[in-house]
């Protein structure tokens, strides 16, 4: 079983990307339905795996925290949720060439030195430059990935739920 720590760890680099995502994808002026659906599903999961970890710290070395270790088995739900932020980053970088240049060489799922190269480089675009671009997801694209963050979502609460009783 994974200890409580490497979970922790998980989580919270886990949580930053998805917050560097949800800041960026806010930026864009008109993408009004798509984007708000899109940030409200990223920030419920997000918020329901803060939940997690700070149960997670709160049990520490529990035999019974087996259901929140089972979603970092490699494939599960965590790698799962990091390949639709991904998705998600992939499209917002190859919107823009300045970015994609800079963060191409980052590998994910993003390590904890690297999240930090991404928040920076997204933090680097100004607004008005985001702006600018144009929303890069199409409304199926859209409708897909919140569907998958929504099963995301739904298998994190399930695992904080078998571990909190």
């Amino acid at each position: 079983m994974a200890d409580a720590l490497g979970i922790t760890a998980s989580i919270i680099a886990v949580v930053q990307i998805s917050t560097a995502v949800v800041d960026y994808v806010l930026a864009y002026k008109d993408a009004s339905e798509d984007q708000a659906r899109l940030v409200a599903q990223l920030g419920a999961t997000t918020g329901i795996l803060t939940t997690l970890k700070n149960f997670i710290d709160a049990q520490g070395e529990q035999e019974w925290l087996q259901t929140s270790a089972s979603l970092f088995v490699q494939s599960g739900p965590i790698d799962q949720f990091n390949a639709t932020l991904k998705v998600i980053a992939d499209k917002i970088i190859s919107s823009n060439i300045k970015l994609q240049d800079t963060i191409s060489n980052l590998t994910w799922p993003l390590k904890m030195d690297q999240i930090q190269i991404f928040k920076r480089e997204l933090r680097a675009i100004t607004k008005d430059k985001i702006q600018q671009l144009k929303w890069p997801f199409r409304e199926k694209k859209v409708a897909e990935l919140v569907r998958s963050l929504e099963w995301q979502l739904s298998l994190f609460t399930l695992a904080l739920q078998n571990d909190s009783t």
